[in-house]
């Protein structure tokens, strides 16, 4: 009968480290139309990446808002200023079996389209009319130039300014006795 003499014996322990993913490439960051708060952000996807974190640099490379986290190549980045400068950088992240990626190489410098300019009315002249007599306004304006709808509604007080009936569907208005809104 053989017996088994362990004599000296100790735990051994064995730490794997995650290979790093390799960081994005090919940064590419393009103005939104409409949107003068947002980049839209391209990029090459890293193999076996989870998902990706996005961040936003000045030119001076300060760190604005926060990281915008499982962002997809085609993603936009909101919350940034109208007519400033900025470059990006985005992280891969890992798995299970890969650690996150280094911050890829700075985008080019992209800048946001500039604030809109606010869409601007010329109100039609104020008119006294009889009943049953009509007027027609009409109203001009200027369109916002982030590509907005302009938008107006008339308001007809047959009290003097002190109450209103409103209806923005029509530019003509005739008044009936007694005095109503109707179009």
């Amino acid at each position: 009968m053989a017996q088994l003499l362990l004599q000296h014996s100790s735990a051994a322990t064995l730490t794997v480290a995650k290979a790093p993913l390799d960081p994005p490439t090919a940064i590419t960051a393009s103005t939104v139309s409409g949107s003068a708060t947002s980049l839209l952000v391209r990029f090459t996807n890293t193999s076996n990446a989870s998902s990706y974190t996005a961040r936003a640099y000045l030119a001076d490379g300060t760190e604005v808002g926060d990281a915008t986290t499982s962002f997809l190549s085609g993603s936009t980045i909101t919350g940034l200023s109208p007519g400033t400068s900025y470059q990006i950088t985005v992280t891969a992240i890992g798995n299970a079996s890969y650690s996150d990626s280094a911050p890829s190489s700075l985008s080019s410098s992209r800048t946001t389209l500039d604030g809109a300019v606010k869409a601007t009315i010329t109100s039609p002249s104020a008119a006294s009319k009889s009943v049953g007599q009509t007027h027609v306004f009409s109203a001009s304006g200027t369109t916002a130039s982030d590509g907005g709808t302009l938008t107006y509604q008339w308001q007809l007080s047959t009290d003097s300014a002190t109450t209103y009936c409103i209806d923005c569907r029509s530019h003509k208005y005739q008044l009936h006795n007694p005095y109503s809104c109707n179009r």
